[in-house]
Parts: C-alpha cells; structure tokens; sequence
C-alpha cells in the first residue's frame, strides 16, 4: 500500500490475517476508529485486546521514511460495525460462461468494508516494562 509520506499510519498488534486491516482510516477518536478494510472477526468472538500504534512521519531521508509514534493504546474492542461494502472485483470474462455464478462480476480476493470499532483504552502511552506486563498477561486465544 503506497502512503503519503505525511499520512498518519496506525499499526495493530498482534497482527493476523483476521485483521484488523485499515486500507483508509476514515475517522479516529479515543474510543473508536471507522477505516475501510477488512475486520473478519465476528461480534461473538469480541471483546478482544489489541495494541494500536498511531505513527507520523518525522523526517524523510533519501528513500527512508522515519516514523515517530504519536500514541500508543492497549485497547478492548468490544463491538464491530459493518457499512458499505468496499469490495473490488476483477473483471469478468464474457466468453466465459463459468466466470460468476452470479452473473455480472469477477472474483473479490479481499472483501472490505467501511468497518467502525469501538473501543476502551486500558492503557495509554506506556513504557516498554509495562507493554511487558501487558503482553505477559495476552489472553491466549488473542
């Protein structure tokens, strides 16, 4: 995914192909973040712990962006909003009889959707011996 060399990025932890994953953040508070990308965990499976790292760029040196972290959450969303559907498809084949089962539309490999999560933070801008303490501590099916 190509960035502005000032675009605000956010990182989760742990990272897993279950996402989440923010193509385009849309809105971002202190208890909730709306992004277009993709979240495949269901309501059932919240709450669940993540940390969130809010990044900028601090300097740009040749062809190495340097980041500073602007914040650092560990949060508990407890709750997961789908909107519209952000999906792009391939294009179709019209010599293909086989190509959609539906007719009209070629192959998604990565559905997203405009997605809002809401959030508690737990903790908020803490040093490496506390990120320790709380990593000690992960839920394991995290």
């Amino acid at each position: 995914m190509d960035q502005e060399d000032d675009e605000i990025r956010y990182v989760w932890e742990p990272g897993s192909s279950s996402g989440p994953y923010c193509l385009k953040v849309l809105e971002f508070t202190e208890s909730s973040i709306t992004f277009d990308g993709y979240f495949y965990d269901s309501q059932e499976s919240l709450p669940q712990q993540r940390l969130l790292s809010v990044y900028a760029t601090d300097y740009v040196e040749g062809d190495t962006t340097h980041l500073k972290r602007l914040a650092y959450y560990h949060i508990e969303i407890y709750e997961k909003i789908e909107g519209e559907d952000t999906s792009v498809y391939s294009p179709s084949d019209p010599n293909d009889p086989d190509d959609d089962e539906f007719g009209g539309g070629g192959i998604c490999f990565f559905p997203t959707h405009h997605i809002t999560l809401r959030f508690r933070i737990l903790h908020k801008n803490f040093d490496k011996e506390t990120e320790d303490k709380i990593l000690a501590a992960w839920p394991k099916d995290n």
